[in-house]
């Protein structure tokens, strides 16, 4: 019983990704008809917003380290303040970030949410009316050098490491991975659904990240809430790339070469088979 729950919940959640993707393929449709301006226009566009507002503040004298951002939902018609700090670590230069740190801007804030996050979880730049991400390791280690908390928060769907885990394709996550394993952070935090940093590692083909993870002592052993443990997700997802000829495959294959080395071989002995 418990394996079909087990079998049931990867199921859906291959199917919520696929869905993921089918929207993001949409939304980039969508852009490419309605001319929205490319990635580099769109982070220049919010650069330009942060800007105004720092300066803002330095001509009337008010205090940068209070500074917020009011993010405008036309759809919904309602709108999001929150301390302009978390903008610039998503979307600013490193200079507008190092300008509100000097400032006193506060480097542990919680972004207004039902699962309060810090600034250290926004060091990505996503674009909303396409498929480019970027993550921003100097962004990281500045904060780092401020006195960021690394202490994982309450349970959400991305535990600190787990959000910078991703395809090779995106630039920048692994080296912030890198930095937050050796600034101490937890190699096998949970999420509210029970998954550890390399689970979610596993999930995107992120072979480096995996290699990372289970390098700085990450368990592949340890368990989500329906009492799967990821070894038991590498057999499940093992049944799709038979036979094992593609990059899905390869990120298997590499999960159970360093899980061998980390002498989990009694675990893993059908792997090999």
């Amino acid at each position: 019983m418990g394996e079909n729950v087990a079998m049931e919940g990867f199921v859906g959640f291959k199917v919520a990704i696929k869905v993921a993707i089918l929207g993001a393929l949409f939304s980039a449709m969508v852009a490419a008809e309605t001319q929205y301006p490319s990635f580099k226009e769109y982070k220049q566009i919010k650069r330009d917003e942060i800007q105004a507002i720092i300066d803002q503040h330095n001509a009337k004298g008010l205090p940068l380290a209070e500074a917020t951002y009011t993010l405008i939902d036309p759809y919904r018609q309602d709108s999001l303040e929150y301390p302009l700090i978390f903008e610039a670590v998503r979307y600013g230069s490193l200079n507008q970030l190092n300008a509100l740190i000097e400032a006193g801007a506060d480097v542990n804030a919680f972004f207004p949410m039902r699962y309060p996050r810090t600034p250290i979880y926004y060091a990505i730049t996503d674009y909303p009316y396409g498929l480019e991400v970027e993550c921003h390791p100097e962004h990281v280690r500045l904060l780092l050098e401020a006195g960021a908390s690394i202490e994982e928060l309450p349970p959400s769907t991305r535990t600190l490491l787990g959000n910078y885990t991703a395809p090779v394709e995106i630039s920048g996550c692994n080296e912030i991975l890198s930095l937050l394993i050796q600034a101490g952070a937890d190699v096998n935090a949970q999420n509210i659904g029970g998954f550890t940093p390399l689970f979610d590692a596993l999930t995107v083909h992120d072979v480096a990240g995996i290699e990372l993870l289970i390098e700085a002592g990450a368990d592949p052993m340890i368990t989500d809430i329906g009492g799967v443990s990821v070894v038991e997700y590498v057999l499940q997802m093992t049944l799709q790339y038979l036979p094992l000829d593609d990059s899905g495959a390869d990120t298997i294959r590499r999960f159970i070469e360093l899980a061998v080395d980390k002498k989990y071989e009694e675990n893993i002995e059908i792997l090999l088979e």
